[in-house]
């Protein structure tokens, strides 16, 4: 999620009054969390320019303020004696710890231990895996040291005999725990140490009145265990001038072109199934 980045209400006045006193046809601010949206649309209103908000993402999210004993009884119930099963089965195949690392001293060496345990199964195949680009490497190592500076960053692994078999990359700020990354070993795949691990740092982020956030959209699996989702949105800004409304007029024919497509494209299939219909009819029997 972005929003626009201000030390106070004055700054963020005039941030976005340049934004949208700019002579331009559209301006498209993407990926905006509703509150930050609402903002921009109010500013946006206030130029005199006409707004068009488009849902495109709906990220789940386990908010603050509540305990974690009320998570966990919002939660299925068969869910959560399945995933007590299976750690109470992990702990048995050797000696398990769960540490989450956020000193200086440590997190370098930990980066290091999740990006290789991140890369381990499927993602190496599709060459999704951080350490599959070197591009991507490259930006993971220098975020990652910019969130250590600040303080902010956690990197949650979950060991058996010393060797990690799950972990999760997380961003930490004043509102919540912000999961970016996450992997396991397929090896331990029957223990899913992957849902223990998130397990374990909703837990610590609720008990430190924090909420938890997913990332990313709400696929089932994510929904099974979080409470709530934010809704994602863009928004398509036409500024109050000549050359704003002919970029919506032309993006409202295009769409409109888009519709008609469709439209048509159903009454001809519609046509083509009730000739063949008829042929059939025609066909004498016997």
């Amino acid at each position: 999620m972005f929003g626009p980045v201000a030390a106070d209400a004055d700054s963020l006045a005039s941030l976005l009054k340049h934004v949208f006193t700019r002579p331009v046809g559209k301006v498209e601010l993407s990926h905006l969390a509703a509150g930050d949206a609402d903002i921009v649309c109010r500013a946006a209103y206030r130029h005199g320019c006409r707004v068009r908000t488009t849902t495109i993402q709906r990220s789940p999210f386990v908010p603050q303020g509540r305990s974690f004993e009320d998570y966990v009884q919002r939660r299925d119930r068969r869910r959560v004696r399945a995933l007590g099963r299976n750690r109470e089965r992990l702990q048995a195949a050797g000696d398990v710890t769960f540490t989450v690392h956020q000193d200086q001293d440590d997190l370098g060496d930990a980066v290091e231990q999740f990006f290789e345990l991140e890369q381990c199964g499927w993602k190496s195949d599709a060459g999704t895996a951080i350490l599959s680009d070197p591009a991507t490497a490259q930006f993971y190592r220098a975020a990652t040291r910019w969130a250590a500076e600040a303080g902010m960053l956690r990197v949650a692994l979950l060991r058996v005999d010393g060797t990690p078999v799950a972990g999760e990359l997380c961003i930490k700020d004043h509102r919540a725990v912000h999961a970016l990354k996450a992997g396991y070993d397929p090896a331990f795949r029957r223990y899913t140490p992957g849902l223990l691990v998130q397990f374990d740092m909703i837990e610590r982020a609720l008990g430190a009145g924090l909420g938890y956030e997913f990332l990313g959209s709400a696929e089932p699996y994510k929904l099974n265990w979080a409470d709530d989702v934010h809704d994602i949105d863009r928004l398509d800004v036409y500024p109050s001038t000549f050359a704003g409304s002919r970029a919506q007029l032309a993006e409202l024919g295009v769409r409109a072109a888009r519709r008609g497509v469709a439209v048509v494209g159903h009454a001809g299939a519609e046509a083509a199934r009730r000739i063949r219909a008829r042929q059939r009819q025609a066909v004498p029997s016997g």
